[in-house]
C-alpha cells in the first residue's frame, strides 16, 4: 500500500516539473494578453491552459490563437495582469492548480527552448524567419567607364527582395536571399533601363534591448550580393555581372499578428556593374543608391 501511495504521489507531481522556457514576444496594452514563441510544432493547441512564472510571480493563461511559430495567450484570472516584460524568458507548466507551487528554482529551468550541456553552456533553439520586402529608391552617384561626367539623382529604382534567416544567437541572424532590381534613367533623347537579379548573403541584428514603447524593435543589417544584369541604352543591349559591395540597412519592426511582423526600412548600397555590348565592347559602372521600403517577416 505504501508503494502504491508513493507511486500515485509521484505521478501527481510530474506535471509540476514539466517545465518549458518560453520567450515573451509582445504584450498587449491592456496587459491581459501576450504572445510567446512556440506553437503547433510544440504540441500546443487552442484552449490549452497553463501556468507562466518567473522567480517572484506566476499567472495562469489560456491559448486563444495558435500558429506554427507563435501563441496568443489570455490571462485567466479576471483581476490579474501580465507581470512579465517583452523578451523576458518565463517558465511554462501545463498545470494550473496551486500556482504558488509552480515558481521553479533555477535548477529546474530546463526545457526545449534552453538546454544546458555537460559544460553548463546554454543552447537555444534556432529561430528561423522569412522576409518579403519592396523598395523604391533613387541614384545618388554613378560613374561609367566610357563617360567622363557623373550621373547623379536621376535614376529611379524598384526592388523586390526575399530573405531567409536563422538566429546564431538572440537577435543576431544569418541571412540568405534573392533580389530583383529594375532601374530607369531618363537622359533627354534616350532612356537607360536595367534589370538585375542577385543572390545575397548577410547579417542582421534585432536590438530587442532597445525596443521603443514595447512595440517597435530597431534592427540593422549588412549584406553583399552577386548576380546578373541586363541594360538597354537607347536600343543597344549590354549584359554581364553585378556585385553589391556593400549594402547596409536600418529599420523598425512591429508585430501585427501572432506570427507576422511589419517592417519599415531604409538602406544605402554600392553596385558595381561589369557589362559588355553585343560587339564585345566592355563598360563598367559604379553606382551608389539610397532607398526606402516596407516588408513583412514571419517567424517559424
Amino acid at each position: 500500500m505504501r508503494k502504491i501511495l508513493i507511486l500515485l504521489s509521484f505521478v501527481w507531481a510530474m506535471p509540476g516539473f514539466a517545465y518549458q522556457l518560453m520567450v515573451i514576444q509582445t504584450i498587449s496594452e491592456t496587459g491581459k494578453t501576450f504572445v510567446t514563441r512556440g506553437g503547433k510544432s510544440e504540441g500546443l493547441t487552442d484552449g490549452v491552459r497553463g501556468t507562466f512564472s518567473i522567480d517572484n510571480a506566476a499567472i495562469t493563461a489560456e491559448a486563444v490563437e495558435v500558429s506554427r511559430g507563435l501563441v496568443v495567450w489570455r490571462v485567466i484570472e479576471e483581476d490579474a495582469f501580465v507581470p512579465f516584460k517583452k523578451n523576458e524568458i518565463v517558465t511554462f507548466n501545463f498545470s494550473t492548480e496551486a500556482i504558488w507551487f509552480k515558481v521553479p528554482t533555477r535548477a529546474e529551468k530546463i526545457s526545449g527552448l534552453t538546454l544546458r550541456d555537460k559544460l553548463g553552456e546554454e543552447k537555444r533553439q534556432l529561430v528561423t524567419s522569412l522576409q518579403i520586402k519592396a523598395f523604391r529608391g533613387i541614384g545618388l552617384t554613378e560613374q561609367v567607364s566610357s563617360v567622363d561626367t557623373n550621373n547623379d539623382g536621376s535614376r529611379a529604382i524598384v526592388q523586390l527582395e526575399t530573405i531567409y534567416g536563422f538566429e546564431l544567437r538572440k537577435g543576431l541572424n544569418f541571412d540568405v536571399g534573392f533580389r530583383y532590381d529594375q532601374e530607369a534613367n531618363e537622359l533627354g533623347t534616350f532612356t537607360i533601363s536595367s534589370k538585375r537579379l542577385f543572390a545575397t548573403l548577410g547579417m542582421s541584428y534585432f536590438m530587442y534591448e532597445f525596443t521603443i514603447g514595447e512595440t517597435f524593435t530597431p534592427y540593422i543589417g549588412a549584406s553583399f550580393g552577386y548576380g546578373i544584369t541586363d541594360t538597354n541604352v537607347g536600343g543597344s543591349d549590354l549584359s554581364g555581372n553585378a556585385f553589391i559591395l556593400p549594402h547596409v540597412r536600418v529599420g523598425l519592426e512591429t508585430f501585427i499578428s501572432s506570427n507576422w511582423a511589419a517592417q519599415i526600412e531604409t538602406g544605402f548600397e554600392s553596385i558595381n556593374n561589369k557589362e559588355s555590348f553585343n560587339d564585345g565592347t566592355s563598360q563598367d559602372s559604379v553606382q551608389s543608391n539610397i532607398k526606402l521600403g516596407f516588408g513583412l517577416r514571419t517567424v517559424f
